[in-house]
């Protein structure tokens, strides 16, 4: 890893209002594959403000279309969760089931929506968003690292595969990797604040990212440390 000033923490943690997360990152979709190995990592190129996000040819998941938009709130994983949340529309009617029920029911359906390939996996899926979106409104957001010493099945591997994960573009843009689903969650609950770790960095960034930590007055950017830390 090069070096930055301020220097790069790779595994850092920082909690974030939900709004400031408005796009998903437009690295190659998936852009949460391999990610363990991504922490810390910087990289130019156009990938933070491209339209689309191109996908690997290996890809056997859902389409990208169900998760992928131009804002976060446009997506239909969103749009669905407004849908059923808000508005009381059954799971099974809303755009993101109806579509996973009708590819699990094809021949050979591939793995349509977090190892779904069942019409019963999918409704087992929306019975645990259910209890997710319950479970916050009544306990709050926990970071992952919150339930290290508390829960013997997490560990600090754990904790990154599964943390909301963010990419951060040129202009310091908080870029949705993984957590899309806990991220509606916490937009439609209108919390305060969410924990993210931080995943690619644009180059571009870095420059402005260092600019910033010389100012003497607070700062106002999660990836840009306070001068006394």
């Amino acid at each position: 890893m090069a070096d930055y000033d301020p220097p790069v923490d790779p595994f850092r943690l920082e909690w974030v209002s939900p709004d400031r997360i408005r796009r998903h990152t437009r690295r190659e979709y998936p852009p949460y594959r391999d990610r363990l190995k991504r922490f810390g990592a910087v990289q130019s190129g156009d990938w933070d403000v491209r339209n689309a996000p191109p996908e690997d040819p290996t890809y056997g998941g859902p389409p990208a279309s169900l998760f992928v938009s131009e804002t976060f709130e446009d997506s239909v994983l969103y749009r669905s969760f407004e849908a059923h949340f808000e508005d009381g529309v059954p799971w099974a009617e809303t755009e993101l089931v109806g579509e996973a029920l009708r590819l699990v029911s094809e021949p050979s359906p591939e793995r349509v929506w977090h190892e779904c390939r069942t019409e019963a996996d999918v409704r087992r899926r929306c019975a645990d968003l259910d209890d997710l979106y319950e479970r916050i409104e009544r306990d709050g957001y926990r970071s992952q690292r919150q339930r290290l010493g508390t829960d013997p099945n997490v560990g600090f591997r754990h904790c990154l595969r599964h943390e909301m994960t963010v990419d951060v573009g040129r202009d310091g843009d908080l870029l949705v990797v993984c957590g899309k689903h806990r991220l509606a969650v916490a937009k439609l609950l209108g919390l305060e604040r969410v924990p993210v770790v931080f995943l690619v960095r644009h180059e571009s960034w870095m420059d402005r990212r260092a600019a910033l930590a010389r100012r003497s007055r607070r700062l106002d950017h999660p990836d840009v440390p306070a001068a006394d830390e």
